[in-house]
């Protein structure tokens, strides 16, 4: 899609403005690409400190985006791979994660996909296990 291109080229206003001028917005793949770009913005803002508010925003429409593609959506692999690095990653949601991963890897269509969700799903768990271990020891 022409909207992600332009985002990896640096200009994620112009991304946006691509895809608020699509006619179907609650097409998933449609969400799954603002999400990245704002996703992308977000990181972008965050060099701003007086942009903090909005960068909140911004990850906060991302999530409502990944939300919303699920309803439309609920076997998406992608979104849910994606979701979950949003949520471990960067809103600190490490059961959030794993939770969507468990639920993508049945739906896996191909061995690569298996292989990323389970490096995903173990990477997370082991955070998880990791600060549990730490709040039961203080």
């Amino acid at each position: 899609m022409e909207a992600d291109q332009v985002s990896n080229e640096g200009r994620p206003e112009d991304a946006l403005a691509l895809l608020d001028g699509k006619k179907n917005k609650e097409d998933v793949t449609v969400m799954m690409i603002r999400a990245s770009v704002l996703t992308t913005k977000a990181f972008t803002d965050m060099n701003n400190p007086a942009a903090m508010m909005l960068v909140q925003a911004q990850l906060g429409e991302v999530a409502q985006l990944y939300t919303r593609a699920l309803e439309i959506d609920p076997m998406a692999v992608e979104v849910m791979a994606q979701f979950a690095q949003l949520k471990s990653m960067i809103l600190g949601d490490l059961q959030g994660a794993v939770d969507l991963l468990k639920r993508a890897l049945p739906l896996a269509r191909s061995r690569d996909e298996v292989q990323e969700l389970c490096q995903l799903l173990a990477m997370n768990e082991a955070q998880l296990i990791a600060i549990t271990n730490m709040q039961n020891s203080q």
